[in-house]
C-alpha cells in the first residue's frame, strides 16, 4: 500500500518538475545525487506539520526540486527530522506534498 502511494507521489512530482527540464539544464549543477536537481525560484510555502494550534507557517524561496527532494532558502533554520507540509505553485500547477527536513545549513545568511 504505501508503494502505491509513493508511486504516486513520484509521478505528481515528476510531472511537476517536468515545468523545470529544458535542454539548457547545465549538467554540470548535478554533483553526487540520485535523482536530477533543477534549479528553482518559486516562492514556497511551508508548514510545520504538527499538533500546534496555530499551525507555524512561513514562506521559503526555492532554490532546486528532484524527485529525491526540494531545495529551499529560509530566514530560520528547519531542524533535520521536522515534517513539513509545502505548496509550490509555478503558475500552471500546484504541488502540495508532505516533506521532511534532512538538513539546514547556514550560509550567506540563509538557511
Amino acid at each position: 500500500m504505501n508503494t502505491m502511494v509513493e508511486n504516486t507521489l513520484n509521478r505528481r512530482i515528476g510531472k511537476f518538475i517536468n515545468n523545470y527540464v529544458t535542454d539548457e539544464v547545465d549538467m554540470a549543477y548535478e554533483t553526487r545525487r540520485a535523482y536530477p536537481r533543477y534549479p528553482m525560484t518559486e516562492s514556497v510555502d511551508v508548514m510545520i506539520d504538527s499538533f500546534q494550534s496555530p499551525a507555524e507557517i512561513f514562506q521559503a524561496t526555492g532554490r532546486d526540486i528532484s524527485l529525491g527532494g526540494l531545495g529551499l532558502y529560509t530566514h530560520r533554520p528547519i531542524p533535520s527530522g521536522t515534517e513539513l507540509i509545502v505548496s509550490v505553485d509555478n503558475g500552471k500547477e500546484r504541488l502540495l506534498t508532505k516533506a521532511k527536513a534532512v538538513h539546514s545549513t547556514l550560509s550567506v545568511g540563509l538557511f
